[in-house]
């Protein structure tokens, strides 16, 4: 079948581009069998295709995926001492003091929030008006399934790399909560872990939808570490930015949604016969990945905004102590969104 993609390469370099050899293979002929070969793929340099509007001077995406592949051991040995972190870390400060590092996290709170902002100003516009494959430009067949040469060159390609690696980075929320000894939930450390073992398999394997996730993520980042950072400021600027939490959690239910559509879409044309970028066995693991974040934060929601129960008043309170200040900072309540993460409420007199 004919491909009506945005990027459209020759015949020839069509036919190798969907070769095993560059991680795209039909449906038909995909197998479970298939998953361990494509976890560890590095492709090798006759997958490179260039379209005309490539901006490579800039940046060239294939140098950067190439070497992303060739160190998948990067993110498998930092989910392992990120889980030993949190083990470890919990028992020693279980009779210690809270250390709540207040300026560095508030620091480190509006400095994601930019990087975001920066992100959301290169990798949307590339998604809704690219010249290649862009949703309003070519539709959103040419958005899912277009090579991705047709985002990760040039600027764009900048942000969709540092993305991948930001993830690295963003495993450092989990310290901030384990250094002032608030919970780490399920969903926080659950997300962390596997967000960054698939987007580093994703930008390895070159997923044509990738700029989807990426332009998502950055959008729902920008909003939510704001949001934590305002909540650091003091308990007035939290009282503020409480009101926002239901909002921001309802973004971050709906990046879930986004997520899932644009996955199935994926297969949906894979099936169809059609030409489409995207890697298999990334596919599926996504699906699986989508399908369980979407799960643990609906529960999440209706936990804190549906069924919520009224936290029981301290002794304090009981007896005429209402307005007793507290003397510990609130608990930032990070359980991660792709990623990304979810804004509950700040809990009082913490």
């Amino acid at each position: 079948m004919p491909s009506s993609l945005g990027v459209s390469p020759s015949k020839d370099f069509e036919q190798a581009l969907q070769s095993p050899e560059c991680a795209y293979r039909d449906l038909r002929h995909w197998s479970p069998n298939d998953i361990w070969a494509d976890l560890g793929r590095v492709l090798p340099e006759s997958c490179d295709y260039m379209p005309p509007s490539a901006r490579s001077h800039i940046f060239n995406g294939f140098t950067a995926t190439r070497w992303t592949s060739q160190h998948s051991e990067i993110p498998l040995i930092a989910v392992a001492l990120y889980l030993i972190m949190i083990v470890v870390l919990k028992r020693l400060m279980a009779h210690r003091k809270p250390i709540y590092l207040q300026p560095i996290v508030l620091a480190w709170n509006f400095s994601l929030s930019l990087f975001s902002l920066a992100g959301v100003f290169y990798t949307v516009p590339q998604l809704l008006v690219g010249k290649d494959s862009g949703l309003l430009e070519g539709g959103w067949y040419s958005s899912v399934c277009s090579h991705s040469s047709s985002y990760g060159m040039g600027e764009t390609g900048i942000f969709v790399a540092l993305f991948i690696y930001s993830k690295l980075a963003e495993l450092l929320d989990t310290l901030f909560l384990l250094l002032r000894k608030s919970p780490v939930i399920l969903l926080h450390w659950y997300h962390h872990a596997t967000v960054l073992l698939y987007c580093w398999h994703a930008y390895s394997v070159r997923i044509g939808s990738g700029l989807w996730f990426a332009a998502m993520n950055y959008s729902v980042h920008s909003l939510m570490y704001f949001y934590y950072g305002v909540t650091q400021m003091g308990p007035k600027s939290r009282s503020y930015a409480k009101k926002l939490a239901i909002f921001i959690t309802t973004l971050q239910l709906l990046q879930m949604v986004v997520g899932i559509i644009v996955t199935v879409s994926s297969l949906v044309y894979h099936a169809r016969g059609q030409t489409c970028y995207v890697n298999l066995t990334n596919s599926f693991l996504g699906l699986a990945m989508y399908s369980s974040y979407f799960v643990l934060f609906l529960q999440l929601f209706l936990q804190h905004y549906v069924f919520k129960k009224e936290p029981k008043k301290p002794p304090s309170q009981v007896k005429g102590k209402e307005n007793a200040p507290s003397s510990a900072p609130p608990q930032q309540e990070v359980a991660t969104s792709t990623s990304t993460t979810s804004a509950t409420r700040p809990k009082k007199n913490e």
